[in-house]
């Protein structure tokens, strides 16, 4: 049986949903110029369009809230070094400025880490512990986010089928809490973010379709971070799963 799915209550304001918009625009015309003489797998910025990506690359470059998000995965994953009760704190004191609140903190942040897959040190504080969420659960929670932002059927299926085909180190990192599994690599998926924005401000036109996939899932999947339980958890792993296909593969 299904498990139902609540609409997601994203925190984007008008600029953030412009930026996705405009993302997700240059993932359509990948997907519907194959059959041009282009190479397919780059993206080809316009003037006009490198001019607008610039003022929105140069707001979400200094947004402290989703550099926060970023780092907070990154912790859970282990790519830096922080500290289960400090995550915990973080987890819990960017929900409350969300709107939500911190009664019985203890039971949402091990609520919220046994859905995930991960398991908490103090094992005995675990109360009314949801089970991990399913993979294919996770997947419907992406395609109801992605409708929200209103982005295309086509670039919809091409972000869905990328995180599918990182299943195996998202499931790695559910369990292990460790490193970007199977792909040789020390980065995490902020400096990831950090290098392909960088690229885009520079107006490079090198960039693959993948890395513009990533983080377009990366920047949408941040506005659920802290939100809902369940939208917190499928927030992680889709960031996880934009991080792993920013990653250039040999």
């Amino acid at each position: 049986m299904r498990l139902p799915i609540y609409n997601p209550r994203p925190v984007a304001d008008r600029q953030r949903e412009r930026l996705i918009k405009l993302l997700s625009n240059l993932l359509n015309e990948r997907l519907t110029r194959l059959n041009q003489n282009v190479p397919p797998d780059n993206i080809v910025l316009s003037n006009a369009e490198v001019k607008e990506l610039n003022a929105l690359i140069g707001e979400i470059s200094t947004d402290r809230s989703f550099f926060t998000a970023l780092s907070f995965v990154d912790g859970l994953a282990g790519r830096i070094k922080i500290g289960e009760e400090q995550l915990r704190e973080l987890y819990l004191s960017e929900r409350r400025r969300r709107g939500y609140s911190r009664a019985v903190s203890s039971n949402q942040w091990h609520q919220f880490i046994t859905r995930l897959g991960m398991h908490s040190g103090d094992l005995s504080t675990l109360i009314r512990a949801a089970a991990p969420m399913p993979f294919e659960h996770f997947l419907r929670m992406e395609r109801r986010v992605l409708s929200h932002f209103k982005i295309s059927e086509d670039v919809q299926e091409y972000l869905l089928e990328l995180m599918a085909r990182k299943r195996q180190a998202i499931e790695a990192l559910r369990e292990q809490a460790s490193n970007f599994r199977d792909l040789v690599t020390d980065t995490g998926v902020t400096d990831l973010t950090k290098a392909i924005l960088k690229q885009l401000g520079e107006k490079r036109d090198n960039l693959s379709s993948k890395q513009v996939a990533g983080l377009t899932i990366v920047i949408v999947d941040s506005t659920t971070l802290f939100t809902t339980r369940d939208w917190s958890v499928s927030g992680t792993l889709s960031t996880m799963a934009g991080g792993l296909t920013m990653i250039v593969e040999d």
